[in-house]
């Protein structure tokens, strides 16, 4: 049988994870060597929590991108501290494309975490 949370459980992780990232949290997208392409911010409160699921606040578009190949991105704190990280393609993150040009606008318009079952 494979590891299963129960709610309260799984409540717990996204809440810790929201704490974890703070205030101010930060999404990147990074190549597969890690280079940084771009940098979204958020200001202010980082999201909400309702059951398992954490939903993030707005973030700030980013308008001056490095050029690359997205292959994974990154929530961290403020101060750039990985929290998670998540492929670029699946894991049900659906980019516009994953090529990103020199001085490129990078958007999110919606973002959320669910904690495992």
């Amino acid at each position: 049988m494979a590891v299963e949370h129960v709610a309260n459980t799984r409540s717990n992780l996204a809440s810790q994870i929201l704490t974890d990232l703070g205030s101010s949290a930060q999404l990147t997208l990074r190549t597969s060597i890690d280079g940084e392409l771009a940098t979204l911010t958020i200001t202010g409160t980082t999201g909400t929590v309702a059951g398992a699921v954490l939903t993030f606040s707005t973030f700030n578009d980013e308008t001056s991108a490095n050029a690359g190949e997205c292959d994974h991105l990154q929530m961290e704190t403020t101060g750039g501290t990985e929290i998670f990280s998540f492929n670029a393609s699946g894991d049900g993150v659906t980019l516009s494309s994953t090529t990103i040009g020199g001085g490129d606008t990078v958007k999110c318009t919606g973002l959320s975490y669910t904690a495992p079952p």
